[in-house]
């Protein structure tokens, strides 16, 4: 099986890789292989739980429960982008304000 050389992600297009951009592609594949009627159980981890969360706001109707690890609730905040609050809050070397310069 083949699965090629990933040539990596476009820097300047990120908009694919915002956390609702990947919520929808959840949605996407929930309604492809979970039946209508069903609800998910759904287990975030580190970034996955920020997803996670957002799935859970966005479509509750698709989540019967929630279980997050590492990553505690923080609602969006309208007057600072989500890495400012980070860097805020943990400073320049912590490693998701870190990965911001790859």
């Amino acid at each position: 099986m083949n699965h090629s050389i990933s040539q990596g992600v476009p820097k300047d297009d990120l908009s694919k890789f915002s956390s609702l951009r990947v919520v929808g592609d959840l949605v996407e594949l929930l309604n492809t292989i979970v039946p209508e009627e069903d609800k998910v159980f759904v287990v975030g981890h580190d970034w996955g739980a920020l997803i996670a969360w957002n799935l859970c706001l966005l479509r509750p109707d698709k989540v019967k429960a929630l279980v997050n690890m590492s990553v505690p609730f923080s609602p969006r905040n309208p007057k600072r982008k989500p890495i400012e609050s980070l860097k805020a809050i943990y400073g320049d070397d912590y490693y998701i304000v870190r990965f911001q310069s790859i």
